[in-house]
């Protein structure tokens, strides 16, 4: 099993989320004949009662629909693995503009790792020529041509089990390779290193910074972004006693291995907050840096930040989809219907027959 995987437009869990957002600021006519929402209405509810591990969730200007299989409920936590990715984007750009309140977000992106963070210890420390190389847009977006020190644990050491405790951050960033071609390719060490340099920039860790800038402001009640401990450790904590369980027999990654990358905990309440200020609220100019087309994936996709973007028969598809243990996620917005999807889970089986829903009801390629 991988912990993270990139967005794939995948139906996860079973907390679909689609919620009409009506206001003026839409770029685009929004359709008041929602056919997508008809759609959805009717798939879930012939596969509602064969939903496991599930919550689904759908919400438009014709009303709300919530599906639950019978093991969770709306409450419900679920790992939402790399969806992660689009919170610690935005916490970059929170201390980007705290250093530069004058900059330009697109130019600071530009920036070489030495020359955004010239004073940083953890880029000494690395000491490896691609610090001076690579810049912050490349992590953000997968050019930065460094493999994923997952993938070196799970495949050249095969030693997955390794990744249930804490590793040393250095060590993790020094076992990675550096193509200097930095062509796309996904790898979850680009928003790792991201969030270590967060951390060090505003002398404070990750979990503080998270509930700072993100779920503070965007009243995630229930989200969480450990930075230590394994699935059998947090459950342990009150805060994570809606955490659905995890079904992985022998991997559980501790969230020190997985910062930035995929260790955020949340319910699909939360991230239908979060999608809704993500596409929404956020500041128009910061928003078109975070979707603005860098590249193609590797399946035709076009590359945003923390994002990818499809063409659909019902529009534009901004999606993500996450992985992590037996968790998977997936959050999108499909724009000219002005509608929020999210989905978690964590029963593959579901998970999937979600996911084929999802691409019959908006039109996407199938795989």
């Amino acid at each position: 099993m991988m912990f993270f995987q990139s967005a794939r437009f995948v139906f996860v869990h079973i907390v679909l989320v689609v919620s009409a957002m009506g206001t003026a600021c839409s770029v685009r006519p929004v359709f008041y004949f929602n056919e997508p929402m008809k759609l959805f209405r009717q798939v879930m509810q012939d596969i509602h009662p064969e939903l496991r591990g599930s919550i689904v969730a759908i919400s438009g200007r014709e009303g709300d629909n919530v599906y639950t299989s019978v093991d969770v409920m709306r409450e419900s936590q679920f790992y939402i693995g790399s969806i992660a990715k689009q919170m610690t984007a935005l916490m970059l750009f929170e201390v980007l503009k705290k250093q530069h309140p004058l900059g330009d977000l697109s130019a600071l992106l530009k920036q070489k790792l030495l020359e955004a963070f010239p004073f940083s210890e953890i880029l000494k420390d690395v000491n490896k020529p691609w610090v001076s190389e690579v810049s912050l847009l490349d992590l953000l977006t997968h050019q930065s041509g460094l493999s994923g020190y997952i993938a070196f644990y799970e495949y050249e050491l095969k030693k997955r089990e390794a990744l249930n405790e804490p590793i040393d951050p250095i060590i993790l960033l020094k076992c990675v390779t550096f193509d200097a071609s930095k062509k796309y390719q996904y790898s979850d060490t680009n928003y790792f290193l991201l969030a270590k340099l967060i951390e060090e920039a505003l002398q404070i860790n990750f979990e503080i910074a998270f509930c700072n800038l993100i779920k503070g402001p965007e009243k995630m009640d229930t989200a969480h972004a450990p930075i230590s401990g394994n699935y059998w450790a947090l459950k342990q904590e009150k805060r994570f006693e809606q955490l659905a369980s995890n079904l992985n027999e022998a991997v559980f990654i501790d969230m020190a291995n997985a910062l930035g990358a995929g260790n955020v905990v949340a319910s699909f309440m939360d991230l239908l907050r979060w999608n809704r200020y993500l596409h929404v609220d956020l500041p128009f100019e910061v928003r078109h840096v975070m979707l603005e087309s860098y590249c193609y994936n590797d399946q035709d996709g076009l590359v945003n930040i923390g994002l990818e973007t499809i063409a659909t028969q019902q529009g534009s598809l901004i999606a993500f989809e996450g992985e992590v243990d037996s968790y998977r996620s997936y959050l999108a917005y499909l724009k000219d219907y002005d509608l929020h999807i999210v989905v978690l889970s964590n029963n593959a089986a579901s998970f999937d027959q979600v996911m084929l829903a999802i691409k019959q009801c908006t039109g996407s390629p199938l795989d």
